[in-house]
């Protein structure tokens, strides 16, 4: 939601670099990275000859006599180019006048835990500076979540020599607190007249950005439930009904299954109370990864009248966070770190969980009557 397809598109449109996009969910169905690299780069109905039959036919028979017909059938495979050297040879006749060619591998999160799909792009990325794949001059652009693509490194049977060949970009971060607030501002006080002061601005944009990690995606998803919300109140007054209102409506509209993951982890087994500081305290953390002992040492910072003198029992309540139907978080194996399965369990903690006064977790319970 931070608006990474529409970067690499509007790049490469004003640079004139002719692109494709492979999605790598289809790559799963069509049983290779391969296969839907070709399917993108050809054009539509294309054929591909397998093999062909010859059938020969002779006679035999004695001088004199009619001979008898003889028919013979012949079946033979046609050797086959790697279809990746296809796709490119055609991506590169398709480039004449272009400033280079470039293949988008998206969505390439959704294929870490297929091994076959990850070692095929392992080879894929070292395959490129074979002469016979070089001389296309064809790049590609892996496209993913940061925390997934140092999670790709992990997992890559070849790792050393991909990294070698890999340049990590930057990743798209999203909107800043004060780009939030100018969305705002822009939204509901230029285009929809709401007349809100600038202490309700700077409010709303902090409640918004906390919650919404300044995702664009969720930021105007959130509003636009907001501004349905302030509408229905017709006075366009904002107060503790109507945030709560828009609270329900952006939940059950885009993080249901979030919120149906957090709840299976809540209650239920000994060492509640820990494990819902624990989920709290992880719904704070900023950033995508994180340790044991960096979540040890936040608890302590939040929860400053329980003592908690050691992360001894955080390392178990995380692990087990990693487990079952819906587990939340994921381990990194390599160096031991955790990471969200989905950034909008991050954002369904900071909705749905509240820290009381006694330092105890309540969980807020959306229910629309």
């Amino acid at each position: 939601g931070n608006g990474k397809t529409w970067l690499y598109k509007n790049f490469f449109s004003q640079e004139r670099i002719n692109y494709r996009v492979a999605n790598c969910t289809l790559a799963a169905s069509k049983g290779s990275l391969r296969n839907e690299v070709f399917s993108v780069c050809m054009p539509e109905n294309t054929s591909t000859k397998i093999g062909y039959s010859e059938t020969k036919d002779a006679s035999i028979g004695l001088p004199g006599i009619a001979g008898a017909g003889l028919s013979h059938e012949g079946n033979y495979d046609v050797l086959q180019q790697d279809a990746l050297l296809t796709a490119f040879n055609q991506l590169s006749k398709e480039s004449k006048g272009w400033d280079g060619s470039v293949i988008i591998l998206d969505n390439v999160e959704t294929i870490f835990n297929n091994s076959i799909l990850m070692n095929e792009l392992a080879d894929i990325i070292i395959l490129l500076d074979d002469e016979r794949y070089s001389k296309y001059n064809v790049k590609f652009l892996i496209v993913g979540v940061p925390c997934g693509v140092i999670e790709y490194f992990s997992k890559s049977k070849n790792r050393s020599s991909v990294s070698n060949r890999i340049t990590e970009l930057p990743s798209v971060s999203g909107f800043t607190i004060e780009e939030t607030t100018q969305v705002v501002e822009k939204g509901f006080n230029a285009m929809l007249g709401a007349g809100f002061s600038d202490l309700v601005l700077q409010g709303l944009a902090g409640k918004i950005h906390q919650i919404t990690l300044g995702v664009p995606q969720r930021v105007h998803e959130y509003c636009l439930s907001l501004s349905y919300e302030c509408e229905d109140n017709k006075n366009w007054t904002i107060n503790k009904k109507v945030l709560m209102s828009a609270d329900i409506d952006w939940l059950t509209k885009g993080l249901r299954e979030s919120y149906a993951a957090i709840e299976h982890h809540f209650s239920g087994g000994n060492g509640q109370r820990r494990r819902k500081q624990v989920l709290f305290t992880i719904g704070q953390y900023k950033g995508h990864q994180f340790s044991t002992a960096e979540i040890g040492t936040l608890l302590r910072e939040q929860f400053t009248a329980t003592e908690i003198n050691s992360d001894s029992g955080v390392g178990s309540i995380l692990s087990r966070l990693t487990k079952g139907d819906s587990p939340i978080l994921t381990l990194n194996k390599i160096n031991g770190t955790y990471s969200f399965c989905d950034p909008r369990h991050i954002m369904c903690l900071r909705l749905i969980l509240n820290k009381k006064n006694d330092e105890s977790i309540e969980k807020r319970v959306f229910i629309r009557h």
